[in-house]
């Protein structure tokens, strides 16, 4: 039955203001391995949601123990310590350099670009060599990653013990390097360790990507606590590496081949400020925790840790995602100067807000600062500038306290 129409309710959406799942917990782990026994194909990418899905890919305890590699093991952890988190694993062929893969790595990126971050091990690297190498990886796959467009925020390589036998005093000064998004983990769990000679010298990539993906973006991955635990860890006011029913992180020691009870902690100071990540206790506290989110460049630089990375990479996308949608779109200048309209610019810039304001309500900045300057003439051959600047939290690695006994306050 035809009807008048005199009023039309459109259905809007957007209106409370909820945002689209985060995505900050999704790395990629290249693994050189056999692959024997499973069903990946070397140079292909499978997305895994939980450890279940490698098991289905052919991917076990037994098969890492007949192909002399850590494939599940490095998963298992990673979802052990992240189990809400996305892990993309990437078989190449076994005895290969982490440099002979990037080309490989990269058309996985390319193919996958939810990925945030990428970890290596298995590789022959080891930190005979691997410190030296720390520079060329940069270029190579963080550098071409960025010109594709892809911004990683950590590469972390496995910092295997080398053959012969290394003083700690010996180790390169990561410090010293221009790997601004490179962590080298040599952190060992030696209960692993010791389940094969093959895996004697392995460092804990699987574990350091899990604690990683645990936290939020602001957050160092040496707290002693974090801010969002998974189910089943909320009343303990702590996470450590440390599971004593599953007998992770009982043992503890560096990929040399030394139990961390073996250092002084002037040893301890060293490979910290050497930028090394390794786990170790604090004092009355049985549990192992891991060293720090250094990056292997100088402490002065912005970017010396892994959460500054992924504070600055995050904000990045947010930006650029809200100004995408304006990009050749027609620009209304104001008649009488031929600036860009303050009414553009107010729309703009409450478009910028809302995105970072993402930031400051999730706790990943303590806030921001915006500038869009109204006198511009944006065309085909000047972009229109803005200066952003965010104000990053703070880490706190240490209290001192003075503390002395008195007859009365």
């Amino acid at each position: 039955m035809g009807k008048f129409q005199a009023i039309k309710v459109k259905q809007i959406n957007g209106g409370l203001g909820r945002t689209a799942p985060a995505t900050d917990d999704v790395s990629l782990l290249v693994v050189s391995m056999s692959i024997a026994g499973s069903t990946l194909v070397y140079g292909q990418a499978k997305k895994l949601l939980e450890t279940k899905d490698a098991e289905v890919l052919g991917l076990t305890e037994a098969t890492d123990a007949n192909n002399k590699t850590l494939a599940y093991h490095h998963i298992s952890e990673n979802f052990r310590l992240a189990p809400e988190s996305t892990l993309y694993i990437l078989p190449v062929e076994a005895n290969s350099t982490v440099q002979s893969k990037i080309p490989v790595v990269i058309t996985a990126l390319k193919k996958n670009r939810e990925i945030k971050g990428v970890a290596f091990a298995g590789f022959t690297n080891d930190l005979s060599t691997l410190p030296g190498e720390v520079d060329a990886i940069q270029t190579a796959l963080a550098t071409e990653a960025m010109n594709e467009g892809i911004d990683l925020d950590y590469i972390i390589l496995e910092g295997r013990g080398p053959a012969e036998a290394i003083a700690l005093n010996d180790l390169v000064d990561l410090s010293t390097k221009q790997g601004s998004k490179i962590s080298l983990v040599i952190a060992q769990d030696r209960d692993i360790a010791a389940l094969d000679v093959a895996y004697a010298k392995y460092a804990s990539v699987g574990a350091y990507l899990g604690m990683i993906n645990v936290r939020n973006v602001a957050e160092n991955i040496g707290s002693v606590n974090i801010e969002k635990k998974p189910a089943g860890s909320e009343t303990i006011d702590t996470y450590p590496l440390t599971h004593s029913g599953l007998g992770r992180f009982i043992n503890v020691g560096i990929s040399t081949g030394q139990s961390i009870e073996e250092l002084t902690n002037v040893q301890i100071k060293d490979l910290n400020d050497k930028k090394y990540i390794f786990a170790a206790q604090y004092e009355a506290e049985a549990d192992y925790y891991f060293s720090n989110s250094s990056t292997c460049v100088s402490a002065a630089s912005d970017y010396s840790y892994i959460e500054r990375n992924r504070t600055w990479n995050k904000a990045k996308r947010l930006i650029s995602r809200t100004l995408l949608p304006k990009v050749k779109s027609k620009v209304p200048k104001d008649p009488s100067t031929g600036f860009v309209k303050t009414t553009t610019i107010s729309n703009w810039e409450t478009l910028l807000e809302a995105a970072l304001d993402q930031m400051v309500k999730a706790d990943e900045i303590s806030g921001y600062s915006l500038f869009l300057d109204p006198q511009q003439y944006p065309d085909e051959s000047m972009p229109f500038k803005i200066q952003c600047s965010l104000v990053a939290h703070g880490i706190v690695h240490e209290f001192e306290v003075s503390l002395g006994l008195t007859n009365s306050i």
